[in-house]
């Protein structure tokens, strides 16, 4: 079975939480838009465990698939990607993972080239950090 997990930035302690997702779009009839991650541990006010808003921002969902060294692939995370070019030399790119509607999965995205990959080729990549927290790692050389 698929584990259907999200990750987000708490606002309140401005660390990544883990768990399931709730969307709030209004709150006694006023508009809102609020993501919170619920970690599913039992709690003494809670029986579905603690609940933190998040950065809306921030949120990302994990693909079911993990990098080369078993780690956890989300949405925003930034990997290694490598593909064969026009003479058929191995070539590594940094990309983003992203959910991509007109493919409708999950991919790796690599602006250096603007192309996208498919998430199958997971087992040969290796995660770096994500968006938020290392966005120097997917700095496009403008010279090119």
């Amino acid at each position: 079975m698929k584990q259907i997990l999200f990750r987000g930035i708490s606002k309140l302690e401005k660390k990544w939480v883990y768990g399931g997702i709730v969307h709030q779009t209004d709150f006694y009839c006023d508009e809102v838009d609020k993501y919170f991650i619920i970690d599913g541990t039992n709690t003494v006010d809670y029986d579905i465990g603690e609940i933190q808003e998040i950065i809306n921002e921030t949120r990302g969902q994990y693909t079911c698939v993990s990098d080369k060294n078993g780690e956890k692939l989300f949405e925003g995370d930034i990997t290694t990607c490598g593909m064969n070019d026009e003479n058929d030399n191995w070539v590594e790119h940094n990309a983003v993972v992203r959910y991509d509607s007109d493919w409708g999965m999950f991919v790796f995205y690599m602006p250096e080239i603007d192309q996208d990959q498919m998430l199958d080729t997971a087992f040969m990549v290796e995660k770096l950090g994500n968006i938020y927290d290392n966005p120097e790692l997917l700095k496009v050389d403008d010279e090119k």
